[in-house]
């Protein structure tokens, strides 16, 4: 059906009256050359430079995903500003982002129909805000290269960190019969020109007792050279042809429509991973965030087949 955008408000931030409580700020669209009717959600809302506030929604005309944009004085009453878009990436675009790291605007978002299917994509763009126009050069890569992420969106923590949170996919339940994951947070960075996805330090810095065996949740840190493996608990990692390749399909089960091998372009050096492996996650960060292999995994074995070096939680009983 037609897809209004709501507002409510809550005093305190935790308690808000979902049946009384809501407005329409943005009603369906009656244009179909601005957005579709149906298809369109997922308001990202910041504060501009000039005191208003600006949103962007994903939508879809033409066959082609978009984004809208709108500005607002109060959070009330929106006016639509502008639209971007571009060639090649499906037929409807879903939880966009804009923000800024340093001078340079980020846009995550997760295009549906592309060649890939449903995938989150992240890239550098221009937005000037008086107009809302949003220039790319279409140089789109995928956010996470094992493809189960999806819907990322950020946040700035306390520190100023832009941190980024996305949803893991999942073809089953886990154990305790729960469907779906959050990965653990990571913060984008813009590394020589590259947008970078590092552990949240608050992660990292939660995984600091050494062991010799995994037990729980744990943190790997390796490195690979060419020709070197590395077996997770049955995920096997390589270097091959300067390329980092994951394999899952010695824990993934009998899933024939999802992919089981994930490849990194070429690297410039040795892959230096940071790998954190819960029960149904695996999270292989390569050389300080410049590519992140995400999967999800189901039966992993709790032994380490090549060289690596293992960290639980400081409180974790041994």
């Amino acid at each position: 059906g037609p897809a209004a955008q709501l507002h409510i408000s809550s005093e305190d931030g935790y308690t808000f009256d979902n049946f009384n409580g809501k407005k329409t700020a943005i009603p369906p669209l009656s244009d179909p050359n601005i957005g579709d009717r149906n298809h369109t959600r997922d308001p990202k809302i910041w504060k501009g430079n000039d005191g208003n506030y600006y949103a962007v929604l994903g939508s879809t005309a033409h066959g082609k995903g978009r984004l809208l944009f709108y500005r607002s004085k109060d959070l009330l009453d929106w006016e639509f500003v502008n639209y971007a878009s571009t060639d090649g990436l499906g037929w409807m675009w879903e939880c966009p982002d804009l923000f800024k790291v340093g001078d340079e605007y980020v846009l995550i978002f997760s295009p549906m129909g592309t060649e890939l299917g449903n995938q989150a994509f992240c890239g550098k763009v221009t937005f000037d805000e008086k107009t809302c126009s949003m220039n790319t050069d279409g140089n789109f890569a995928l956010l996470d290269i094992g493809k189960d992420l999806y819907a990322p969106q950020s946040t700035v923590d306390r520190e100023g960190r832009r941190t980024v949170i996305a949803w893991l996919r999942m073809p089953k339940p886990a154990k305790n019969g729960t469907i779906g994951m959050f990965c653990t947070p990571r913060v984008c960075e813009i590394k020589n020109g590259h947008i970078c996805f590092t552990p949240h330090p608050d992660v990292r810095n939660l995984f600091t007792k050494k062991v010799s065996e995994p037990k729980g949740a744990y943190m790997l840190k390796a490195t690979l050279d060419e020709g070197e493996r590395l077996s997770v608990g049955g995920y096997d990692l390589e270097m091959k042809n300067r390329r980092l390749t994951a394999d899952r399909s010695a824990v993934i089960g009998k899933n024939a429509e999802l992919e089981t091998r994930f490849e990194t372009p070429e690297l410039s050096a040795a892959a230096e991973l940071e790998i954190f492996v819960d029960e149904n996650m695996i999270e292989v960060f390569v050389n300080g965030g410049e590519y992140v292999i995400t999967n999800t995994v189901y039966g992993l074995s709790d032994k380490i087949i090549g060289n690596a070096e293992i960290f639980i939680p400081c409180e974790t009983e041994e």
